[in-house]
């Protein structure tokens, strides 16, 4: 077990500010993403190369945006973010959704308390409600846009399938089906002809900045105003934001392993592994464990077989690659490919 630091050799925490946390949204900007991920991969090798091992504060702000930009830069390589969601991911971002709705509401009444019983904190911590409120905002209005869209594709290709249906129903003479809702159903070549496009696919990158940063400051906020939301005294020495770091640091390492011959992602370990050793200098033991790379070794062989059989990863235990009956697959419409069944 690795000896704990003393007080005097722990370093100073300078807590979270959210003061550019804006500037790094600029990497999802679908407007600006090209030049932005360009400009971002060229400041990564730079900050890179030019590391030194700190011995001043640990400055938290920092250490979390240069997680978060490896994040956005290394996961829709080592993930594939420019697919359809599949039925699983879109359980997991409609959680998160309501999650952070549930965060909003809390941080509301949370900001109301701190204005009535400590109004001299509250100039500190108003940027934190703030930069809460704006992700929060944007996040149901991404979600919704994005839910309503896909509703709506998907009402549209089951309109074309009862359309299809009713067609070769009338021209093999066959009468309608009991229970139909619409038996004398028009019949719409227009729609018959038209294939429905599909919405735009969702922002992954942004969503996943938007939803890390809200998660973040409710647990910054909720530290910070611990009394008067009179909960237990903290057992850790270091803040909670700290172990956020901790998490994002080893799941940057679980995500990126096994895709070493990539040179991108050479460079997302390398400034990882610098982060992971100036957070060290506050945990005093190791953050990257033998355990930890054992998971990710064991996750490994699970990608590989997607990649080759085909997996919906929709949490069913089944496939649906080459192994599945073709006449099977015909049956299911396009929607239900997509994620949306």
């Amino acid at each position: 077990m690795p000896e704990v630091a003393t007080t005097a050799e722990v370093p100073k925490i300078i807590p979270i500010q959210t003061e550019h946390w804006r500037n790094l949204l600029s990497l999802t900007d679908a407007s600006r993403k090209e030049n932005e991920i360009i400009y971002a991969w060229g400041k990564l090798k730079q900050q890179t190369e030019a590391h030194v091992p700190g011995t001043g504060p640990l400055v938290l702000d920092e250490l979390y945006l240069d997680f978060l930009r490896l994040q956005v830069l290394s996961y829709p390589i080592v993930i594939d973010w420019k697919k359809p969601l599949t039925k699983r991911e879109w359980l997991n971002c409609e959680s998160q959704q309501k999650e952070v709705t549930n965060q909003y509401e809390q941080m509301y009444k949370l900001s109301v308390h701190l204005r009535k019983r400590s109004s001299e904190r509250y100039p500190e911590m108003s940027p934190l409600f703030g930069m809460h409120q704006e992700c929060g905002d944007e996040l149901r209005q991404l979600w919704d846009s994005f839910h309503s869209a896909w509703r709506d594709y998907k009402k549209e290709w089951e309109h074309l399938h009862r359309q299809q249906q009713a067609r070769k129903r009338r021209e093999a003479g066959g009468k309608a089906e009991p229970g139909e809702d619409n038996p004398d159903m028009p019949l719409d070549e227009e729609v018959l002809l038209k294939i429905p496009q599909p919405p735009p696919l969702l922002n992954r990158e942004r969503w996943h900045v938007l939803v890390s940063m809200s998660q973040m400051l409710t647990t910054e906020l909720r530290y910070r105003c611990r009394d008067i939301l009179k909960t237990p005294v903290p057992t850790s020495r270091f803040p909670p934001s700290v172990q956020r770091l901790i998490d994002d640091a080893r799941q940057i390492q679980v995500q990126t392993n096994g895709f070493e011959l990539l040179d991108k992602v050479k460079w997302v370990q390398r400034r990882n592994a610098q982060l992971v050793a100036e957070l060290e200098r506050l945990t005093r033991e190791s953050i990257i464990t033998p355990d930890l790379l054992n998971i990710a070794e064991e996750n490994q062989p699970e990608r590989e077989e997607r990649k080759v059989r085909g997996y919906t990863d929709d949490g069913s235990g089944q496939t649906y690659g080459r192994e599945e009956n073709r006449t099977e697959r015909k049956k299911r419409p396009i929607w239900w490919w997509m994620g949306t069944a």
